[in-house]
């Protein structure tokens, strides 16, 4: 899950897009208009993950926003 908060929604849950990151690697894009804000007003990004507890990998190669 990639999760973006904004002063917009402060005191607010951030915006969060759901994802599946296979054991392939993969090109994702999020357009920042689909988090409810035009990007002016960043506070916070964070990557989770949401699935059962146990032991996982989790790797970023050339990360962009723009």
């Amino acid at each position: 899950m990639l999760a973006l908060g904004s002063a917009s929604r402060q005191n607010q849950t951030p915006a969060m897009k759901i994802f599946v990151a296979d054991p392939e690697w993969k090109q994702f894009s999020f357009p920042i208009a689909s988090f409810e804000t035009d990007g002016h007003d960043i506070t916070n990004l964070a990557f989770a993950h949401d699935q059962e507890p146990g032991k996982f990998e989790f790797e970023i190669d050339q990360l962009e926003i723009k």
